[in-house]
C-alpha cells in the first residue's frame, strides 16, 4: 500500500509537470507569433510599397523590423537556455576569480542606459579582494538579467546598490534597488516560468518572463540559492551567496 502510494504520488507529479510544460509551450507560441507577425508584416510593405514610401518610413519599418527580429533571436535563445538548464545538459567550468572585478565589468556594461534614466549605480565596498570559487560566465549571466531588470524597474533618479558582504566561509551579494517593488502576495511567484508581476514595467522589448527563472537554475547550478525580498514603492532586493577561497 505505501508503494502503491508512492506511485501514484509520483504520476500525479508527472501530470501536473507535463499540464505545466503543456501551458508553457502555448504561452511561448503566442510570445513567437506576435513579433514574427509585426516582422512579416512590416517586411511586406516594404517589399510591396517600398517605392511609394517616404524615407523616413522606410527607416522606421526597418527600424521596427530589426526591433522584432532582435525580441525574437531573444526570446529563441532564452528558450533553449531554460530547455537545456531543466534538460541538465550544462557544463560547469568552475574556477578561482577576484569577485570585484567581475562587479565592476558588469556594471560597466549597464553604465550608459542607468545614466539616460539618471540613475545611480553603487558596489559597496568599491574595493575588495575576495575571490570565489564559481563558474564566471553563469555568474555574469544571472548579474546581467538581474541589473538589466533593476533599470527597467527603477524610475528616473533612482538608485540600484550592489553590496558584498563576507561572512566565515562565504560572501553574500544584495543587488538592491529602489524600483516600483514587487507585491507581497506575487513574491513567492517570480521565479516560475513565463510569470510576470502585475506592476512589471513596460518597454519597447519583449519580456517572456524567463529572466529570472534561468537564473534561479544556474545559482542552483552553483549550489546556491537566489532569494528575493521586496516592499511595493520602495524597491527588490536579490540575494545570493558563494563560497569564498581563502587568501
Amino acid at each position: 500500500n505505501t508503494m502503491l502510494g508512492q506511485i501514484n504520488h509520483q504520476f500525479e507529479t508527472l501530470q501536473h509537470i507535463d499540464s505545466q510544460r503543456r501551458i508553457l509551450l502555448a504561452d511561448l507560441s503566442h510570445d513567437l507569433r506576435t513579433p514574427l507577425a509585426n516582422l512579416q508584416g512590416y517586411i511586406e510593405t516594404l517589399v510591396l510599397k517600398g517605392d511609394t514610401l517616404s524615407e523616413e518610413d522606410r527607416k522606421r519599418f526597418a527600424e521596427t523590423s530589426l526591433r522584432n527580429a532582435n525580441n525574437l533571436n531573444k526570446l529563441i535563445d532564452q528558450i533553449f537556455e531554460l530547455a537545456y538548464l531543466e534538460g541538465g545538459q550544462v557544463t560547469l567550468n568552475r574556477e578561482a576569480f577576484p569577485l570585484g572585478d567581475l562587479l565592476h565589468d558588469v556594471l560597466a556594461k549597464f553604465a550608459l542606459k542607468a545614466d539616460e534614466k539618471e540613475i545611480q549605480m553603487n558596489l559597496s565596498p568599491s574595493q575588495f579582494d575576495y575571490h570565489v570559487f564559481a563558474d564566471i560566465g553563469k555568474l555574469e549571466r544571472v548579474l546581467t538579467n538581474l541589473l538589466e531588470n533593476a533599470i527597467r524597474h527603477t524610475p528616473t533618479k533612482g538608485q540600484i546598490n550592489l553590496l558584498v558582504s563576507a561572512g566565515e566561509d562565504k560572501l553574500r551579494v544584495d543587488i538592491r534597488d529602489t524600483g516600483v517593488g514587487i507585491n507581497e502576495k506575487e513574491v513567492a511567484f517570480i521565479f516560475d516560468a513565463r510569470y510576470q508581476a502585475t506592476n512589471t514595467e513596460k518597454d519597447s522589448h519583449l519580456h517572456a518572463g524567463l529572466g529570472l527563472a534561468i537564473c534561479k537554475k544556474l545559482m542552483a547550478l552553483l549550489d546556491s540559492d537566489l532569494t528575493v525580498q521586496s516592499e511595493v514603492g520602495k524597491g527588490t532586493c536579490f540575494s545570493f551567496e558563494l563560497p569564498v577561497m581563502s587568501q
